[in-house]
């Protein structure tokens, strides 16, 4: 079928892709946009490649295939660009005009946000798409609605747009997202409102969508989109204390991503706002977070476990009160106090399981079970990495229910067990 052809091709081109550049990964996002570029094409793909190492727009560092100093600025490769014109140019009036506002929407578009910028009806723009798709091959349809069949495609179209029309059909789309019942994707709003030049309009959809990628781990999407919202290092105070939580998972990944001294800063400044505006909750957060960093960066032995514990108790019950006591079972689990490291363990599970947080849960399982584990309670051990396996697959952590199936092997009394 379709889908298995689709998938075929995909695996074909990653082949083609490392037979160009053996021993070399390949950064998510390169190979997304290559993949998006060749449709399913490995010729299309290739002379992508080509174009955009020639451009500056991806570059090799550090044994990978990453985005370059001319990564936003990139454009058609010369080749392709008479393939895809000589497709473009056989549209009829009608099917650029649907298609404009698709290019306008993305690579991917729904027929309803077509019709209310045509203020057509609906019926009549997915006849009109499905021809396109029958007679064009220009774009596919999707479950939820059609896709271009390629980047070439959509970039060769949207390029073509007069800058007025292109800004004025991304204004339409933005305000026919809003108007909708339905929760809009809040990367969708942003782009939308940064392309119709109403900047500020697109902040708080961009900070939105730097939230959601965070949450789904997706470190340099998010970190791009924070910038794109106006929060990071020097944000105005204001701006900070309303968009903390986002500002806390900035200060972690920013860590990750490399940039631990911006980190420090957003930490300092934002511990600065709450304390400035007696925000007491927010001071304590912070506190944690600082004190979390100084573990990572200098050991369980640095921190004394009554500061954990005082600042865990004066937290409200959540995630950030959840947190602290995982936190304080670490170090009490360093210092040798086991029992009292198991209490704190229960307490951060509990709240997590109120919070019917799984993630939460799991870790504090695969804690517990480290726990046992120190005490030669075998039985006890591996029930509660079985248990942190099964909950972080369900939570799609598989990662960390990789870590916990290890973790079993080491549950078994003897090691000949093991054999």
């Amino acid at each position: 079928d379709t889908r298995t052809c689709l998938v075929g091709s995909e695996m074909c081109i990653r082949d083609s892709l490392e037979e160009m550049r053996p021993g070399l990964r390949w950064s998510a996002e390169v190979t997304q946009r290559l993949l998006d570029l060749g449709g399913g094409n490995p010729l299309f793909t290739i002379e992508a490649l080509r174009h955009f190492e020639a451009t500056g727009a991806a570059r090799e560092k550090a044994g990978r295939i990453v985005p370059g100093p001319r990564w936003d600025d990139e454009h058609l490769p010369e080749a392709l660009r008479g393939l895809v014109a000589t497709r473009i140019g056989a549209l009829r009036d009608e099917e650029h005009e649907l298609l404009d506002v698709a290019a306008a929407d993305g690579m991917e578009f729904d027929a309803a946000a077509v019709a209310a910028v045509l203020d057509a009806p609906i019926l009549e723009v997915l006849r009109g798409l499905q021809r396109i798709y029958r007679e064009r091959g220009v774009i596919l349809p999707t479950r939820d609605g059609f896709r271009f069949a390629n980047a070439l495609s959509h970039d060769a179209l949207y390029e073509q747009l007069a800058p007025a029309l292109r800004s004025e059909l991304h204004r339409m789309l933005a305000d026919h997202l809003e108007s909708e019942e339905r929760d809009a994707s809040p990367a969708r709003l942003a782009l939308h409102w940064e392309r119709a030049g109403e900047k500020e309009r697109a902040l708080p959809y961009a900070r939105r969508a730097a939230m959601d990628c965070l949450s789904r781990h997706e470190l340099q999407r998010g970190l791009d989109w924070a910038e794109r919202g106006g929060l990071g290092p020097g944000s105005p105070p204001d701006l900070l204390l309303a968009e903390s939580d986002l500002a806390l998972r900035l200060v972690i990944y920013l860590r990750e991503a490399g940039q631990p001294d911006r980190g420090a800063a957003l930490l300092e400044q934002l511990q600065d706002a709450a304390d400035a505006a007696n925000v007491e909750q927010l001071s304590l957060t912070c506190a944690m977070a600082r004190i979390r960093i100084r573990l990572e960066d200098e050991g369980f032995g640095s921190v004394d476990p009554d500061r954990i514990e005082r600042i865990a108790q004066a937290l409200e019950p959540g995630l950030h009160r959840a947190r602290a006591h995982a936190s304080l079972a670490e170090v009490l689990q360093a210092r040798s106090r086991f029992d009292e490291a198991l209490r704190a363990v229960d307490e951060a599970e509990r709240i997590y399981r109120r919070l019917d947080y799984n993630a939460g849960c799991a870790n504090c399982l695969a804690k517990r079970g480290g726990l046992h584990l120190s005490r030669a309670e075998f039985e006890l051990a591996e029930a509660a990495y079985a248990e942190a396996v099964r909950m972080a697959r369900s939570g799609g952590r598989r990662l960390n229910a990789a870590i916990s199936q290890v973790c079993l092997l080491y549950t078994s009394p003897s090691p000949r067990d093991l054999v």
